[in-house]
């Protein structure tokens, strides 16, 4: 008997540490704009925002392929998926 679906990020602090690690270093390193401007700032939030996002919406997808393709079973199936799955939802 299958047992029942449930979704637990365990590891939300790692989550919110790495999004903001990430969304200060993009805008303040990658993208061309004065630093502490207006927009700049807005950069920072909006790329803090979209990184913790895709960061939750992958583990979520890690958590239905573990769920409906375990390794044990079917190794192949479950990496198809998962790959493709964060792919196009991280698209």
């Amino acid at each position: 008997m299958k047992e029942r679906f449930s979704y637990r990020f365990r590891v939300k602090i790692t989550a919110v540490l790495g999004a903001c690690c990430f969304g200060v270093v993009v805008p303040t390193f990658y993208v061309p704009m004065e630093l502490g401007s207006t927009a700049h700032l807005l950069s920072i939030l909006v790329a803090t925002v979209t990184s913790y996002v895709i960061w939750e919406g992958s583990k979520f997808i890690q958590a239905l392929t573990l769920y409906f393709f375990p390794w044990e079973k079917s190794l192949t199936q479950h990496l198809v998926y998962e790959v493709l799955g964060i792919f196009l939802f991280s698209s």
